[in-house]
């Protein structure tokens, strides 16, 4: 016989466990409405290419994603943020002006069932698109998020905090070697790879000074072209090899240009020099940083200073209004920690990011988490960029953790 039992991770509810989750839920809705947020209802079914696109494709292994009977690849949507901003993009954009959103309905994710993880849970969140204020808009958000844990009856909430744009602002910095930016760009969403990649350059540099070659031999491997491009200043770089490949000729190098070929050289080479000691001495610091905010705040400010990175100085230069605006909306900075390598594993952040945990301090202790992600809108669909910030929760890790209170 056929097994007919639910799922593993999904549940069937009846009588006063699916009264308590309709309560949830409602009390939900009228929390948005209270604050001037409408719903929306992007569907259950969605294309899933977005999905693979914007969270990256390891995402995959835990989406319910299959053909349909038109040879389209479509998924259970794994969350809310990006159907929503599918349905922004496609219904509400061309309007113009702010636009606030919420809503509560089931995703679905593989993962393995224990306590506070489900394959099946109920999603409540809220979306604002078009926020022309930045600072304004994070601050209303996460006071937001804050006071609807809050109307649940939860207490003894921490907020920790961290910015995108810390990092960004120092991969972008012209004296770290292009090779090196994109590399790192591409590890920067999930930091421990990052500091995967610090760590390394640190113990290559270290292994580079407690070497006993000869200074001005010539590099590993006898490259004697390699020696003379250490001494010649970046700009005549390309120049300079894309000369001497001319000179061998093209019949060694095929369909590409000796510039291409130059330029695929040298990126080589700057990926297996060290990074830019400055730059590398402040990633490295960044992601040491777990601290009350405004303690936190000021050591990034040491970092932007010893570095010289006017571009990182500046995003936290931003974050003193952000910080006032949390406070006029009920949000003690005090009690607020500054986190920057908490940048949630999600691809489409694009600045300010936060989570709300309970005061448990269990790894499912989180209970919500959300942040800004400016260029999703176009990413979807859209014609150009909008400013946007979001967070979502799971009502039923919520609903067990009121569940503990009470006892």
């Amino acid at each position: 016989m056929a097994d007919t039992q639910p799922v593993s991770g999904a549940f069937d509810l009846a009588e006063e466990q699916a009264a308590r989750a309709e309560a949830l839920a409602e009390a939900s809705r009228a929390w948005f409405r209270s604050q001037g947020y409408g719903p929306v209802k992007p569907p259950i079914l969605e294309r899933a290419a977005p999905f693979l696109d914007l969270l990256g494709e390891e995402i995959r292994s835990r989406m319910y994603i299959f053909a349909d009977p038109g040879g389209h690849e479509v998924c259970l949507r794994p969350e809310m943020t990006i159907p929503t901003a599918r349905l922004y993009a496609d219904s509400i954009h061309a309007r113009g002006g702010p636009f606030r959103c919420y809503y509560v309905g089931s995703v679905f994710r593989f993962d393995w069932p224990r306590e506070g993880r489900y394959r099946q849970f109920t999603q409540a969140g809220a979306e604002f698109f078009g926020g022309l204020d930045a600072a304004d808009a994070d601050a209303e958000v996460l006071a937001l998020a804050h006071g609807l844990l809050g109307s649940y009856g939860l207490s003894d909430l921490r907020v920790r905090v961290g910015d995108v744009s810390f990092f960004a602002a120092l991969l972008g910095d012209e004296r770290l070697a292009p090779a090196w930016r994109v590399r790192l760009a591409r590890a920067a969403p999930d930091f421990a790879t990052l500091e995967r990649e610090l760590a390394q350059d640190a113990e290559r540099r270290a292994a580079t000074a407690a070497s006993t070659e000869p200074a001005g031999s010539a590099p590993a491997g006898g490259s004697e072209i390699g020696a003379l491009l250490d001494q010649t200043p970046a700009a005549q770089r390309d120049a300079l090899l894309g000369h001497v490949l001319t000179t061998v000729g093209p019949e060694h190098f095929g369909v590409r240009t000796p510039e291409q070929i130059a330029r695929r050289l040298l990126n080589r080479a700057e990926a297996r020099g060290p990074i830019e000691p400055a730059i590398a001495g402040a990633l490295t610091m960044l992601l040491a940083i777990d601290l009350p905010l405004q303690e936190g705040l000021a050591e990034v400010r040491r970092i932007a200073d010893e570095a010289r990175s006017s571009a990182l100085a500046a995003v936290v230069d931003g974050w003193d209004r952000r910080v006032r605006l949390l406070a006029e909306r009920g949000v003690d900075p005090a009690e607020v920690r500054l986190s920057p390598r908490m940048g949630r594993g999600i691809h489409y952040y694009t600045g300010f990011v936060f989570e709300i945990h309970d005061s448990s301090g269990s790894t499912e202790s989180q209970l919500c988490g959300g942040g800004r992600y400016d260029d999703l809108v176009e990413s979807v669909g859209g014609t150009d960029p909008v400013p946007a910030v979001g967070f979502s929760l799971g009502l039923e890790r919520v609903q067990l953790r009121l569940g503990q209170e009470a006892m």
